[in-house]
């Protein structure tokens, strides 16, 4: 199944048009809302069904859906261990949770809730391949990695488009949210961490395009 696409960017030259549009637009957002309410209901509950049914509407039925129902985890307290679990297999597996949420503080204030477990230890020297555009902008993600090769990995693999990077920096022990185990499971070695929180952060290698190399 394909992602929707946003219906709150077109405009219509004709009055009918525009009306369909602004149902459409209004049952976008009835559906991004009671996606978002689903999640924070399953989460409130403990209810891991619910939350993984929740996941998959808001995955193939909304727009902002993700965005409504992080901002709405990001108030509770605390969720069950659960939940956690079950959200740690959606992180892993969706490979671009942000790309859903689409918006950075957002997720920053939810992550804490939904990871399983609370880091005390030391600063951590960790790594991230991500492209140019990334670095400029300095809009870094959060998944990272404590190995410099996967990093350049995923590096190589924008180098064609924007440009790889890889980045590194010694990320402090209240920037972190979660140390992954070394394991077979999509084991790339993660750390996930509040973007935020990070202090300086160096380019330490920059993949050109080959047309960019050619100039």
């Amino acid at each position: 199944m394909t992602e929707p696409v946003s219906l709150r960017m077109i405009r219509f030259k004709f009055p009918s048009e525009q009306a369909e549009y602004d149902e459409a637009k209004a049952r976008e957002r009835r559906i991004d809302r009671a996606g978002a309410k689903a999640l924070a209901e399953a989460c409130a509950a403990g209810n891991v069904e619910a939350f993984l049914g929740a996941v998959d509407f808001l995955n193939y039925r909304t727009v902002e859906g993700w965005r409504l129902g992080m901002m709405r985890v990001a108030r509770f307290p605390a969720v069950s261990a659960e939940i956690q679990t079950a959200f740690l297999n959606v992180w892993i597996e969706s490979k671009g949770l942000l790309g859903k949420v689409r918006d950075r503080p957002v997720l920053a204030k939810a992550l804490p809730i939904l990871m399983p477990a609370i880091y005390h230890g030391a600063a951590i020297q960790i790594y991230r391949g991500a492209n140019w555009q990334e670095r400029r902008h300095r809009r870094y993600g959060f998944s990272w990695t404590r190995d410099r090769g996967v990093a350049r990995g995923f590096a190589e693999h924008w180098q064609q488009v924007f440009g790889g990077v890889v980045l590194e920096t010694l990320a402090p022990p209240d920037a972190i949210l979660l140390v992954r185990e070394d394991e077979d499971y999509f084991d790339e070695r993660e750390i996930v961490i509040d973007p935020f929180r990070l202090n300086k952060v160096m380019v330490i290698e920059r993949l050109l395009s080959d047309a960019a190399a050619d100039t």
